[in-house]
């Protein structure tokens, strides 16, 4: 994944990664809350792409991924409603 983040934001660096994880991971914000924090749509697009990489990596079906369907649901709900 970082590699990929490297490929949207140039100065990204390893402990930028580090720290982004470890806050993630830290934090209380839901992935709905998260996901309204998220207003432009390449950005949105970016982030499907990871995820779906990210899903695929662990052997994973797409379809199986839990948290990818919410992000794509409630992407979808702001899109419609």
């Amino acid at each position: 994944m970082y590699e990929i983040l490297c490929t949207r934001f140039d100065s990204f660096t390893r402990n930028d990664f580090d720290k982004l994880i470890e806050e993630f991971f830290d934090s209380a914000p839901t992935l709905e809350e998260r996901c309204a924090l998220v207003k432009d749509s390449g950005l949105k697009s970016f982030i499907v792409g990871l995820c779906e990489k990210s899903a695929n990596s662990d052997g994973l079906d797409i379809r199986e991924n839990i948290a990818l369907q919410r992000l794509l649901s409630i992407w979808e709900a702001k899109t419609d409603g």
